[in-house]
């Protein structure tokens, strides 16, 4: 099977050994590694600095190395006097696994280091997908629970988006309400900059970004991955660097009250988990809109009956 990348240093820093799978790795042959001295650092960073095995031939202790990797420091093998670490390296966009061991001569002294390396970016990816969808899951029943307190829109959709980043499941989210007719009536965020008076001004105009525009043709989720490309006279285009822009329309019984636009990293944009939830808390805001406005024409129902039975009964009196 396919070995294990890993390379091995001595006493004075120099690389003795770089094998094929390290070459691979790092995309540096052997032949420009072996018999240099302190120049493993830049098969890994961007800039020079120790590698574990470094540390382990300077007789760094478990203490020094977990400061030295800013608390990302896993286990130490006291005993072997190995220690692992797992840590982003940016050269190549991987999550690598670290485990360093020294080599000891007969004496016991030690006169090198062999680092060994495994690509857990799947791994990382997962555990990271895991907590996003726990975030947004909190998200989600936080807005259940406002919605049973609140009885009128604005609040419903200002605390709906402070609730969504709140968690931290979203970066940012803003949400746009219309009229039975369509018309923007207003709009709440939280999490966006200084684009959103703007983006609020070409609203009331009329003027709805893409996204808006595409979820209220259609049921469904909207998302957007390349900013610059799909919403390029966006307001909002420089606070999504970066991150997905995902959207859908807030519809209950064929009235559709506007739209909620939230941002999540763009490698959980597509997900299925992800898109499930969003669509239930959209569908949940929408539901609370429905129960306000029904409320509300109730209550106007109410008050004119009220002014009926009044007029009626100055009328009688005469």
């Amino acid at each position: 099977g396919a070995s294990i990348p890993a390379f091995v240093i001595d006493k004075e820093h120099r690389i003795t050994h770089w094998n094929h799978a390290c070459e691979s790795l790092v995309g540096l042959k052997s032949s420009e590694m072996i018999g240099t001295s302190n120049q493993q650092w830049k098969a890994f960073y961007p800039h020079k600095r120790p590698t574990m095995a470094d540390l382990i031939v300077e007789g760094a202790g478990k203490h020094e190395i977990e400061n030295y990797y800013g608390g990302r420091y896993t286990k130490s093998k006291l005993i072997e006097g190995a220690c692992e670490v797992g840590d982003f390296f940016p050269h190549f966009n991987r999550w690598l696994h670290s485990t360093a061991n020294p080599i000891r001569n007969t004496s016991g002294d030690v006169v090198g280091a062999l680092e060994t390396l495994e690509d857990i970016t799947e791994r990382k990816k997962a555990e990271e997908r895991i907590v996003h969808l726990n975030a947004v899951l909190r998200a989600v029943r936080s807005v259940n629970q406002l919605i049973v307190k609140v009885e009128d829109h604005e609040k419903l959709l200002q605390g709906s988006c402070h609730n969504l980043i709140e968690t931290r499941g979203h970066h940012s989210a803003w949400v746009a309400f219309l009229d039975s007719a369509g018309t923007f009536v207003d709009a709440t965020q939280a999490g966006l900059g200084e684009g959103f008076p703007e983006l609020v001004g070409r609203l009331r105009q009329g003027e709805f970004p893409k996204c808006a525009q595409q979820a209220l043709r259609r049921s469904g989720i909207v998302v957007v991955t390349n900013q610059a490309i799909e919403c390029g006279d966006c307001p909002l285009v420089g606070t999504y660097a970066g991150k997905a822009r995902v959207t859908t329309r807030l519809e209950y019984e064929g009235r559709v009250y506007g739209f909620l636009t939230v941002t999540v990293p763009i490698e959980m944009a597509r997900d299925e988990e992800e898109q499930s939830l969003f669509g239930e808390v959209a569908g949940d805001i929408a539901y609370a809109l429905h129960i306000i406005e029904v409320k509300a024409e109730r209550k106007k129902a109410e008050e004119q009956l009220e002014h009926s039975f009044i007029d009626l009964a100055e009328t009688v009196s005469r």
